[in-house]
């Protein structure tokens, strides 16, 4: 079985990885992964609650805040 091309993305420490950069806006994340699907929200550090880690990938979206 034949599998899609792969990617590469070059990674640039403390500023983030391919089209993605540290500290993006989340509609700037899905713009950059076409055919990417927003997974879940989550609290990414209990010390700032402000910050959301999202998770994307190629499955049914089932977002929650």
């Amino acid at each position: 079985m034949k599998r899609p091309a792969r990617v590469d993305w070059e990674l640039m420490p403390l500023n983030g990885v391919g089209p993605l950069c540290f500290g993006m806006p989340i509609t700037e994340v899905a713009a950059v992964l076409p055919g990417m699907a927003e997974l879940r929200r989550f609290q990414a550090d209990p010390s700032f609650r402000e910050i959301l880690g999202v998770e994307f990938g190629t499955g049914p979206s089932s977002s929650t805040a």
